[in-house]
């Protein structure tokens, strides 16, 4: 540990622990920021909380504010898991990825899953993917202009009768 009281700050190597608001960071290195209130983690990130457990390469947050960025990694909520270049936390249960993944299948590797330019998450609500492709094993299956699907762990009633659709703007759809 070495600690800059000019610059206010303190660099952490080695096996990195960090206990704050409920949450549990561990990484190779980290540069805690005090006087921006922020932190630089690198090398084999792991940041949990009671609902979420984030990996990644890097990450970089304000621990104040608990919103930052998570360099090529994955968030998972219960089953859900989605994993991206870059996924930006940008409110409390909400992420935004870039060139990211969505799956809820609980094996390894995933039996199904949704990749995309853009998705936008929010936990225990919906997920809005741009230009996804679905996959089935790793195969890509079937490319859609975008698509929204829930992240909510617990089970919704109901069933959704699709219907045929038609307009000029958008063409034929169901």
């Amino acid at each position: 540990m070495d600690r800059d009281l000019e610059k206010k700050t303190v660099k952490l190597t080695g096996n990195v622990q960090l206990v704050f608001q409920g949450q549990h960071l561990s990484c190779d290195r980290a540069l805690i920021d005090l006087k921006n209130q922020k932190i630089q983690a690198e090398g084999n990130v792991i940041l949990t909380d009671e609902k979420v457990h984030v990996e990644g390469e890097r990450v970089e947050f304000n621990y104040k504010q608990n919103l930052g960025f998570i360099y090529n990694g994955f968030v998972q909520s219960g089953q859900v898991v989605f994993e991206g270049e870059v996924i930006e936390k940008v409110d409390k249960n909400r992420y935004l990825a870039t060139n990211g993944e969505y799956t809820a299948c609980e094996t390894c590797p995933a039996g199904w899953s949704f990749s995309g330019r853009k998705i936008d998450a929010e936990l225990g609500g919906y997920a809005r993917i741009r230009r996804p492709v679905f996959h089935i094993a790793g195969v890509p299956v079937l490319i859609l202009p975008s698509i929204i699907v829930p992240l909510k762990s617990a089970r919704q009633s109901g069933f959704l009768v699709p219907s045929p659709d038609h307009s000029r703007k958008r063409g034929v759809a169901l």
